[in-house]
């Protein structure tokens, strides 16, 4: 039984997937059944290969965890230019407020740079320029938050992410994420569409580079 149908398409396989734990209703998946994961690749001459993964397990821990999703920036079609100096501007308070929530309270963090793009153009060029996009306005926020905290270099600024429990990541998605806002109310998980590609408003906001900051605010034993 397909539980979920994660990535399809055409173009490069993307270098890594996300997977919400949720079903392709919508709903989250049961805990206690085993699952895998399976590829299926075909190149443009016919010639095809599906691979299997590892038995996965689902370990249920009770914690309790804030995410924050904001976009501190969106680009120019097809180019790495903010589309806004006010956005790009943000990023400055964004290094502020990092640097006093970590200083506040020592919690588990998790802080990823996800670049994005809006469906025109090939997969691969837009999987590259998302990522180029992500790397841009991380390497300016890592930069200010070196010099926020006068550690002098790269190195000390990773050893100081280390030290206070805080990990960094920095991703592309190409196109595979145009802009939803999702709601949970009832039991019932809803997605609206924001960054509609079919439009041109909706191509704009998917241009864009998104800050997720997870805290892990407790755990139950």
């Amino acid at each position: 039984k397909v539980v979920r149908e994660i990535v399809a398409g055409e173009g490069v396989p993307p270098k890594s997937v996300k997977w919400d734990w949720l079903d392709k209703n919508g709903n989250i998946i049961t805990p206690d059944r085993k699952y895998i994961c399976r590829l299926s690749v075909k190149d443009s001459k016919g010639r095809s290969k599906t691979l299997y993964s590892d038995t996965i397990n689902i370990f249920v821990t009770k914690r309790e965890i804030r995410r924050e999703h904001l976009i501190i920036v969106e680009f120019v079609f097809d180019e790495v230019t903010s589309l806004s100096d006010y956005l790009e501007a943000r990023v400055y308070f964004l290094a502020e407020d990092i640097i006093k929530r970590i200083s506040e309270k020592r919690l588990p963090r998790t802080i990823t740079v996800v670049g994005h793009t809006d469906i025109i153009g090939d997969d691969a060029r837009n999987m590259v320029l998302s990522e180029e996009r992500a790397l841009k306005e991380a390497n300016y926020l890592r930069i200010l938050l070196t010099f926020m905290n006068s550690l002098g270099s790269k190195e000390r600024f990773f050893a100081w992410l280390s030290k206070n429990n805080v990990r960094w990541n920095v991703e592309g998605v190409g196109a595979k994420e145009p802009l939803v806002v999702k709601s949970f109310r009832d039991g019932t998980l809803s997605v609206r569409l924001i960054g509609d590609d079919l439009l041109p408003d909706g191509r704009s906001v998917n241009r864009r580079v998104v800050l997720e900051l997870e805290e892990v605010i407790k755990n139950y034993k």
